[in-house]
This record gives structure tokens, sequence and C-alpha cells, in this order.
């Protein structure tokens, strides 16, 4: 459990809300489960949590180009 490490891409498709919510479950899975390994506590679960972060801006920033709220 030291080194094990899962990761999952997830690909969402909908409304900007249904993107929304799917980043809020997933920081809420990272958030509460995501620090089971030593590596994952210390590395690879702030690498998720903060890539969702980032991912979100982008959305969102491309969302209030659009008009789409954001």
């Amino acid at each position: 459990m030291i080194i094990l490490a899962q990761w999952r891409d997830v690909i969402v498709t909908g409304s900007y809300d249904d993107v929304r919510k799917a980043f809020w479950q997933a920081q809420t899975h990272c958030l509460t489960l995501g620090w089971w390994g030593l590596l994952s506590a210390l590395v690879y679960n702030w690498i998720a949590i903060i890539g969702n972060i980032s991912e979100m801006g982008r959305i969102t920033q491309q969302a209030r180009e659009q008009g789409l709220g954001g």
C-alpha cells in the first residue's frame, strides 16, 4: 500500500451544471478516499485535486466566454 496508486480519468458530457456536479463528486472522492497510501497522501492525491481544480477553472472560463454562466 505504500507505493500502490489508482488513477482514473472521467469524461463528463452535459450541461455546465452536470460538469460542476461531477467535479464536486470527484473532489469529494479525492478528499475522503484519496489518502490511503503514503504516496497517495503525499503526491498523487494532491496532483488529482489540483488537476481537477485547474480543469474546472478552464471549463468555467469557457462557459463565461460563451455566456453560459459560471
